[in-house]
């Protein structure tokens, strides 16, 4: 498959727009807004490194996904169905319902362009 199919930018914006997300919750709980955590400063530190960690894999993934690479769709597969099962067993709020809509996304446009990062179906492999 040689053209790129018109969603894989979208699936690359979706990604860059959850690592924008990560980054704003990060500096959210950094500058103390968030109403609902604890004072305890290990655990908004912890928060904080959690979400640069997460705003810094997704921007990699950003990129290597417009580089085709397969592992990167593996990855980000894995990150977004991860993340939607975290949020779905959570009280489902206004925020975690933005949240799974944020991950159920990219992660469908990624399974729809599957074959565009070289990933071949379970059923062309023999598996199934």
């Amino acid at each position: 498959m040689r053209e790129t199919p018109a969603s894989v930018p979208a699936t690359r914006i979706l990604v860059l727009v959850n690592a924008l997300g990560w980054a704003a919750f990060g500096l959210i709980v950094v500058a103390d807004l968030h109403p609902a955590l604890p004072d305890a400063p290990l655990f908004r530190g912890i928060l904080v490194a959690a979400s640069a960690l997460a705003t810094l894999v997704l921007a990699a993934l950003f990129v290597l996904l417009g580089r085709r690479s397969r592992i990167a769709w593996y990855a980000a597969l894995a990150i977004f169905l991860g993340t939607f099962v975290v949020t779905f067993f959570d009280d489902v709020g206004l925020a975690d319902l933005l949240v799974l809509i944020a991950n159920v996304l990219p992660a469908s446009l990624l399974i729809k362009d599957r074959a565009w990062y070289g990933v071949r179906s379970l059923q062309r492999q023999g598996r199934v």
